[in-house]
C-alpha cells in the first residue's frame, strides 16, 4: 500500500498545470494586455504619418499647376493659400468636411480626424504646420550656365526694349510637420511615466522642380521669344512707322518691297499652323469669340433641352406603364370570364324553356375530374392565365423601377441627406411628397392586380 506522504503522478501534473496558468496570467497582465492596447495606437500613429506624407506631397504638387512666380500672367496661388488648403484638407475631420474652393482662405484650428482620438476620447493631434518655401535656384551645371546666358541676353534685350526670362527659381520644397499629443491614456497604455515613451512627431519634406520650360499661353510665348528675335525691333514703334514709310517709297519701284509683301523683322505668331497643314482645303474664315452672355445662354439652352428630354422620356414611360396596367387588367378580366363560363357549364344541368329561355329542373353535376376536383380544369391549366399573368406583373414592376420614374424621389433623397434642413422647406417637401404619391399610386394598382390574380387561381367548386 502506497503511503499518502508521497504525491501521486496525477497530483504532480495538476501542480504543473496550475503553474503554467499562473505564468500565463502574469504574462497576459504585463505583456499581452499592454500589447493589445498599443496595436490600435500604432495604427493611429501610422495614419498620422501617412497623412503628413500626403500633405507634403500635395503642397509641393500644387506648384506644378498654381505658379508662385509673379511674372506669370495668371494661375497664381500664394504659399499662405496652400498652407490653408493643407490644413483644411488633411488635418480636418474629412468624414464630415468636404473640399471647397474656399479652403485656401480659411484659417484657425480644425477638428481632428475621427481616427485621431485615444481610448479615452482625447484628441491625439497636438500641433501641425505646413510650409512651401519660395522657389530657389534649380540645381545642376546646365542651370548655372543658362543663368549666365540669360543675363547676357537680357543685357542685349534691354537696349531693344524687350526682356527674355526663364524661371530659374523653380525648385520648390514643402515641409509638413505633425506633433502627436502625449495624452494621459497614451501615457497609461505605454507606461510613459516609467519607460520614458513620448508620442512621436512627424516631419515630412517633398521637393519638386516645376515650370522649368513651360509657357503660360500664347501671349507669354510671344513675350518670351520676342526678346530672342533681334529683328523684332522693326515691328515696334517708332522703328515700325519709319520702316513703313521707307517701304512704301521703295515699293513704288519694287513690288516685293511694299509693306504688304515684305514684313521686316517677321511676326511672332505662337501656335499658328498653316491652314494647308491642317486640311487640303482653304482655311475657314475666323469665327468671332463668344461673349460671356452668349456662353451663359448656350449653357441655359443646353440645360433646358436636357430637362425637356427628361420630361418627354418620363411622360412616355408613365403612359406606357398606365397602358400596361390596363392590358393586364383586361387579361385578368378575360381569364375570370372564361373560368366563370366553364364553371357554369360544368356545375349544373337544367331544362331550358324554348319560349322564355328560363332554366328549370336544375341539378348539380359532378366535376369533370371527380368530386374532389375543380369545376374549371381548363381554366386552371391555362398558361396564359397563370405564368402569362406573372410575367405581366413582373414587367409592370420593372417599368415602375425605371430610374427615370424614380429620379425625382432619388434626387430629393440625396438632397435631403446632404441638407437635413430641407425638411422645413415647404416647396421642396411638397414636390417630394407629390413624386412619392405618384409612385405609390402605381404600386397600389399593381398590388391590386396581384390580389385579383390570387383570387382567380382559387379552385372553383360547388361549395
Amino acid at each position: 500500500m502506497r503511503s499518502s506522504l508521497y504525491p501521486t503522478q496525477s497530483t504532480h501534473r495538476g501542480r504543473q498545470r496550475g503553474q503554467a496558468l499562473a505564468e500565463f496570467t502574469i504574462a497576459a497582465a504585463f505583456v499581452l494586455i499592454p500589447l493589445f492596447l498599443m496595436i490600435p495606437l500604432l495604427g493611429k500613429f501610422m495614419d498620422m504619418k501617412a497623412t503628413t506624407i500626403q500633405a507634403a506631397r500635395y503642397a509641393a504638387w500644387e506648384r506644378t499647376v498654381w505658379y508662385g512666380n509673379s511674372d506669370w500672367a495668371d494661375g497664381q496661388k500664394s504659399d499662405v493659400q496652400i498652407q490653408s488648403e493643407v490644413q483644411q484638407r488633411f488635418f480636418a475631420d474629412s468624414a464630415t468636411t468636404t473640399l471647397r474652393s474656399t479652403d485656401q482662405t480659411l484659417t484657425g484650428a480644425v477638428a481632428a480626424k475621427p481616427l485621431w482620438y485615444d481610448h479615452a476620447g482625447a484628441s491625439m493631434l497636438s500641433t501641425y504646420s505646413a510650409g512651401v518655401g519660395p522657389g530657389t535656384q534649380t540645381p545642376g551645371t546646365m542651370d548655372g550656365f543658362l543663368s549666365g546666358a540669360q543675363k547676357i541676353v537680357n543685357t542685349i534685350d534691354s537696349a531693344l526694349g524687350t526682356k527674355f526670362k526663364l524661371d530659374m527659381q523653380s525648385l520648390y520644397t514643402s515641409t509638413v510637420s505633425l506633433d502627436a499629443a502625449n495624452t494621459p491614456a497614451i501615457r497609461l497604455a505605454t507606461g510613459a511615466d516609467t519607460s520614458g515613451f513620448m508620442a512621436p512627431n512627424f516631419v515630412m519634406k517633398q521637393v519638386l522642380v516645376t515650370n522649368g520650360w513651360s509657357a503660360n499661353g500664347p501671349d507669354f510665348v510671344k513675350k518670351q521669344t520676342e526678346g530672342l528675335a533681334v529683328l523684332s525691333l522693326a515691328q515696334r514703334s517708332p522703328v515700325k512707322e519709319v520702316m513703313h514709310i521707307v517701304q512704301s517709297v521703295l515699293g513704288t519701284f519694287v513690288e516685293e518691297l511694299k509693306p504688304s509683301s515684305l514684313k521686316l523683322g517677321g511676326e511672332v505668331l505662337p501656335d499658328l499652323v498653316p491652314p494647308d497643314r491642317l486640311t487640303a482645303s482653304a482655311s475657314p474664315a475666323p469665327q468671332p469669340g463668344k461673349t460671356a452672355e452668349q456662353r451663359r445662354k448656350e449653357e441655359a439652352d443646353k440645360q433646358n433641352a436636357e430637362a425637356k428630354a427628361l420630361t418627354d422620356r418620363v411622360t412616355t414611360k408613365v403612359n406606357a406603364l398606365h397602358n400596361a396596367i390596363g392590358t393586364t387588367q383586361n387579361s385578368i378580366n378575360s381569364c375570370s370570364a372564361d373560368k366563370q363560363a366553364e364553371f357554369l357549364a360544368n356545375y349544373q344541368k337544367c331544362d331550358v324553356n324554348p319560349l322564355t329561355g328560363e332554366k328549370t329542373n336544375c341539378t348539380v353535376k359532378k366535376p369533370p375530374g371527380g368530386l374532389d376536383t375543380s369545376y374549371t380544369p381548363n381554366a386552371d391549366a391555362s398558361v396564359a392565365c397563370h405564368a402569362g399573368l406573372d410575367a405581366q406583373i413582373a414587367a409592370l414592376e420593372a417599368k415602375l423601377a425605371d430610374p427615370d420614374l424614380q429620379l425625382a424621389i432619388t434626387k430629393s433623397d440625396q438632397q435631403l441627406a446632404a441638407n437635413p434642413d430641407l425638411i422645413n422647406d415647404t416647396v421642396f417637401m411638397t414636390n417630394r411628397n407629390a413624386a412619392k404619391s405618384k409612385i405609390a399610386a402605381f404600386q397600389a394598382q399593381i398590388d391590386d392586380l396581384r390580389r385579383q390574380i390570387i383570387d382567380l387561381r382559387k379552385p372553383k367548386n360547388a361549395l
